[in-house]
């Protein structure tokens, strides 16, 4: 079993770029390990985005399980599912989540890029 905090930088894209730019946060993951090489992941946590004159910016909650597949020398991959909130100060919207990682861990260390999207 671990436990990780990790620390988030976003860039908007597509027609989400239209109203916000840029986006930081936090997110927690816990993996439950199956084998060596195979995890089980649930990924929640907070992500601002930065708004633009249309937008005071929006904040982003994932809600998310996965499975870790990894690889010899540290890399990994990880597909996701479940749930993005969005919420700012005049609605909330909840809609499907998937997400790919990509990955490579190295002691307690875990660098990653991951492309989300919200349907």
């Amino acid at each position: 079993t671990e436990l990780g905090i990790g620390v988030e930088a976003a860039v908007a894209i597509g027609e989400f770029a239209d109203d916000n730019s840029f986006g930081f946060g936090l997110t927690g993951k816990l993996a439950l390990n199956f084998t060596e090489t195979i995890a089980g992941t649930f990924t929640t946590g907070l992500i601002y985005f930065t708004g633009s004159e249309k937008s005071d910016g929006i904040a982003q909650i994932p809600v998310r399980v996965g499975s870790r597949f990894s690889f010899p020398g540290g890399f990994y991959i990880e597909p996701q599912l479940g749930l993005s909130i969005f919420t700012d100060s005049d609605f909330s919207d909840t809609g499907f989540g998937y997400a790919a990682n990509a990955g490579y861990r190295k002691n307690r260390l875990d660098f990653s890029i991951r492309y989300d999207g919200t349907s």
